[in-house]
């Protein structure tokens, strides 16, 4: 395991994209510590904002679906404060990416496989184009979440980020697969005109929901406040058969994430987040003035959500 300390040195910007597995892996400490990242107009060596080292690799970490590559047994470690620093693990393909602190923007960004890992918050645009792997923030994130890159029709395409915090505005805009799950609050204008795919928040969620909704799948703890039958179609309820996949896909994912950070020595323990069994929903289907055929489920006969 490739360990990164942030030490003292203070900088207004660098771009982490080149702190990925597939970047480092069977590279030297010399060799990592010349690594240049972005900074303005110019670079900075990563030794100059990292102490770098090995140490423990944990045994047995259990490989990311789908990810076959050799180097996705390689993990890399990053500890302090790392707000200064975006596109930690953009464009990430495989292996595991731990962030122990605070992160930048653009986290996770253009995804394509492997996992990334924060137990802190993160900034604004995260998972931004992803389209495979595993995004897992144990804590808040920012605006944009799972959004699309500046002029592109589509957000995120694949894959599963889990936030077991709240999340800023704009969540899920333009989605066109894969799986988000948000275990706190959402802000404003989430799920704006999703193509596809699947959005779980358990929290309170903001306004202007769902907006030009086409396709895909809302599931929530309590009923949208702003929405009509002008818009959506009036509640029914359903028992739905497929919702157990759903709830058992969250869990292993999650259980598998943190068996992995409260293996490795020096990280401080996380807990999963709750995670709904119910297949009991209220349907409501639209955005009908957008000829929309998307689901907003509102989960009933749920049992006491267990506090984390």
């Amino acid at each position: 395991m490739i360990v990164l300390t942030r030490n003292q040195r203070e900088i207004a910007h660098a771009n982490g994209s080149a702190i990925t597995p597939a970047n480092l892996s069977g590279r030297s400490i010399e060799e990592i510590q010349i690594t240049e990242l972005e900074s303005g107009r110019t670079s900075v060596p990563l030794g100059e904002l990292f102490d770098v080292s090995r140490c423990y690799h944990p045994a047995d970490i259990p490989p990311v679906q789908g990810d076959h590559s050799i180097a996705q047994q390689e993990v890399i470690c990053l500890r302090g404060n790392c707000a200064s620093l975006s596109h930690l693990g953009a464009s990430q393909s495989s292996g595991t990416l731990i962030i122990q602190g605070i992160a930048g923007e653009f986290v996770g960004a253009a995804m394509t496989g492997g996992r990334i890992v924060v137990v802190g918050n993160v900034g604004n645009h995260a998972a931004h184009s992803m389209s495979g792997g595993l995004l897992y923030i144990d804590g808040n994130a920012g605006d944009h979440f799972a959004g699309p890159a500046p002029g592109k029709q589509s957000g995120m395409r694949g894959g599963d980020a889990i936030v077991t915090g709240s999340c800023g505005a704009r969540v899920a805009e333009r989605m066109r697969r894969g799986t988000i799950f948000i275990g706190g609050d959402a802000g404003d204008f989430g799920c704006n005109r999703m193509i596809a795919g699947t959005v779980v928040c358990l929290g309170a969620m903001g306004q202007r929901w769902c907006r030009g909704m086409k396709r895909g799948s809302l599931i929530t703890l309590q009923e949208l406040s702003d929405l009509s039958d002008h818009q959506f179609s009036a509640a029914r309820d359903f028992e739905l058969s497929f919702l157990p996949l759903i709830w058992k896909h969250l869990r292993v994912s999650t259980e598998t994430v943190v068996a992995l950070v409260n293996s490795i020595p020096g990280m401080d323990a996380i807990a999963p987040p709750f995670i709904p069994s119910t297949r009991w929903v209220k349907r409501r289907v639209g955005d009908i003035d957008h000829r929309g055929t998307g689901e907003i489920l509102t989960l009933q006969k749920m049992t006491t959500l267990a506090s984390r």
